[in-house]
């Protein structure tokens, strides 16, 4: 009979623990820093926009390069009440391109948590998560630092690249 109460013990104590454990890793990983690069022409005018803890956005433009640092300096900062859905955040691969274009609407977003950065690339690709990123930054910024990004357009470059 004591055995048995050990070892009814030994499996609720056990239960408890990895469901604690389970619980923990279905939590949602809120992104610490969404960034986005916008690679303009020519490359000195890179702007990155920068969503911070989900609660502001800082615009940076870039000062300084040289091939082993590239430096960015903030040019405009606002807090936002609004806040970016983590499922606009899910990208099944990493490099998003157009073949048939070789300039034009090019991205890099990287998305940082805690364990992880991740980076996405877009090269004159449509597509609809980076669209409602852009979207959301735009609603928050003024109109002079706003992003351009032809969604419609590019679905259509990409249809006729055959």
């Amino acid at each position: 009979m004591k055995n048995l109460q050990r070892i009814i013990c030994f499996l609720l104590l056990f239960t408890l623990l990895t469901s604690e454990t389970c619980e923990e890793s279905h939590k949602e990983v809120l992104p610490s820093s969404i960034i986005l690069y916008n690679h303009l022409r020519p490359a000195l005018n890179e702007i990155k926009y920068e969503i911070k803890n989900n609660d502001s956005i800082i615009i940076y433009k870039r000062i300084k390069s040289n091939t082993t640092d590239i430096e960015f300096d903030a040019i405009y900062s606002t807090a936002i009440n609004s806040k970016i859905g983590t499922d606009v955040l899910s990208f099944d691969n990493i490099t998003y391109e157009n073949p048939c274009i070789q300039d034009g609407e090019l991205f890099t977003l990287s998305i940082r948590t805690e364990k992880e950065t991740k980076e996405i690339s877009f090269q004159n690709y449509p597509n609809e998560n980076l669209a409602k990123i852009i979207s959301f930054i735009n609603n928050n910024i003024p109109e002079r630092y706003q992003i351009y990004y032809n969604m419609e357009r590019l679905k259509l470059q990409l249809k006729n690249c055959n």
